[in-house]
């Protein structure tokens, strides 16, 4: 189906787009759902596809103008911009389609990452409607600066040339002759006349930066085998390059392997002479290690002896302050909760040592004071003692009901005598001790 452009006539180029066309003639871009036959047999199906496509590309036209409008929020590169202009190229006067493009250029060219992409810049920026010439011409002279550094990367890679290295080394420079040798055997027939002369003025930088430096890095290197390479690359730079003369070179390189081979001879007469001194000192020496070991043992010993005091639990001290009765029920059956005798006793807790304290476990002994036995329990206290502190601490306590229970609910602290036998003590940096020989001491008697 050939369609005119309803402002000048010529063919509409669809370019295989349903949505949009771009006149031959005038170049305007244009829908061509307006350009459909409502008389046609198909123009249901048509205008269904059409709809479709032109929700598409109104999807398509919001997501490439969010990444125009907040390119600087987003991580794009030169190749997502690339794909923006290639849509705002295809979308005419539609909507802000010229702005967007014209900005679409502009984060580009600032973006660009290759060669390629360097080329495209500068056919961009000489497209720039709204740039003096003067800055277009300082724009592309600096994309022209960045093409010229990312086709050296390129010919780098393939071999073509040396990229020179900032620090003038011996391996450096022997680094950039193996790269000149190898270049030299490739064949520039097939690159253009742009990258042959690149190629060349790398030669000419590689020719002075090997002039200028071996000299230099062969008397400050101490690598022996390297000289010797360098010293054998020579005649093949000598051929490859013009202009490389190294003249003398041959004679600082013996010079600088004769001062490597004294300084080596010398080190070995320093070896020999601290081997024999040491086979001297070897009787005392061991006395030194022994006495050094007994006396890291005696240090262990000792910091283990510290460290395991540290832990210990006569560093905890235990006082009953106060006795509280809280309620009881007689009427529940034992095991119920809420059945029996309900106390609470308030323990003052004073932790001797520097390890802080989450946990105290032990057996709670009550008598009367006859010394018979009221209560015992096996309790445990949550605390957050600090070393060298003290804690106030709550214990709640169930006495089944009997007459052991009703004895301690009418008695009085001061009648009473309690005694605590530390079983366990959990410490914050991990270490959870027991103590099975630990002593039940009296923590409350009037």
């Amino acid at each position: 189906m050939v369609i005119k452009c309803k402002l000048c006539g010529g063919n509409l180029n669809f370019e295989g787009e349903l949505v949009s066309a771009k006149c031959d003639s005038c170049g305007i871009g244009q829908f061509i759902f307006d350009y459909l036959d409502k008389e046609s047999e198909d123009y249901d199906e048509q205008a269904e596809r059409i709809k479709v496509e032109k929700e598409n590309f109104e999807k398509s036209y919001l997501s490439f103008a969010d990444d125009i409008l907040n390119a600087d929020s987003y991580c794009l590169k030169a190749h997502d911009f690339k794909k923006a202009i290639d849509f705002f190229e295809k979308c005419g006067d539609y909507k802000e389609a010229p702005q967007l493009l014209k900005l679409a250029k502009k984060y580009f060219i600032g973006k660009v990452a290759c060669f390629e992409d360097c080329l495209l810049a500068i056919k961009y920026i000489d497209e720039a409607e709204d740039v003096s010439n003067e800055e277009k011409q300082q724009s592309q002279k600096e994309v022209s600066d960045l093409a010229v550094s990312f086709k050296v990367i390129e010919l780098d890679e393939k071999g073509f040339l040396a990229i020179l290295p900032t620090n003038p080394t011996a391996e450096n420079v022997f680094l950039v002759m193996e790269k000149i040798k190898s270049a030299k055997n490739k064949d520039i027939k097939l690159l253009s006349d742009f990258e042959k002369n690149i190629v060349f003025i790398a030669y000419d930088n590689a020719a002075q930066y090997i002039e200028k430096n071996t000299a230099s890095a062969v008397k400050e290197c101490a690598d022996i085998a390297l000289i010797n390479d360098i010293g054998e690359m020579i005649p093949v730079i000598r051929t490859a390059l013009d202009g490389v003369q190294l003249s003398g070179i041959e004679e600082i390189i013996n010079n600088r392997l004769n001062e490597l081979a004294e300084q080596s001879r010398a080190e070995e007469q320093r070896r020999l002479d601290e081997e024999k001194r040491h086979k001297k000192e070897k009787k005392s020496e061991r006395i030194r290690v022994i006495a050094v070991i007994l006396s890291i043992i005696l240090l262990i010993a000792c910091f283990i002896g510290y460290r395991e005091m540290g832990y210990s639990a006569n560093n905890l001290r235990v006082e009953v302050t106060q006795k509280t009765n809280l309620e009881y029920n007689e009427n529940l059956a034992d095991g119920y909760v809420g059945a029996g005798y309900f106390y609470l006793f308030n323990l003052e807790l004073t932790n001797k040592s520097n390890n802080a304290i989450e946990l105290v476990c032990g057996q709670l002994e009550i008598l009367n004071s006859d010394g018979a036995t009221l209560s015992s329990s096996y309790v445990e206290m949550y605390c957050n003692l600090d070393g060298k502190a003290s804690e106030t601490h709550n214990l709640r306590l169930n006495v089944s009901k009997g007459q052991s229970a009703r004895e301690l609910w009418n008695s009085e602290l001061k009648d009473l005598t309690i005694k605590f036998k530390i079983k366990a003590i959990h410490f914050k940096d991990g270490t959870n001790k027991s103590y099975p020989n630990a002593k039940n001491k009296i923590i409350y008697k009037h």
